[in-house]
């Protein structure tokens, strides 16, 4: 995905959790069925906000990516 490409992120798996974690979604195990969504509350916020708290997002994740490095 281009977006990955372009931020550093590592997997298309990794962006996809953080934009349903964003979204209000998130996914949790049922008993034996494999993963099921399930919403939580609503969050309202205007499209250059999002813009914002990804780029966050990134700088946070190649942050902690760096310190690992240099454990």
């Amino acid at each position: 995905m281009g977006i990955c490409k372009k931020y550093g992120i590592k997997s298309t798996r990794q962006l996809r959790e953080w934009i349903l974690k964003y979204n209000g979604y998130e996914e949790a195990k049922s008993s034996g069925i494999g993963r099921v969504s399930i919403m939580t509350k609503e969050c309202k916020t205007a499209y250059e906000e999002r813009i914002e708290i990804v780029k966050h997002c990134i700088i946070l994740v190649c942050k902690q990516e760096l310190l690992k490095e240099y454990e």
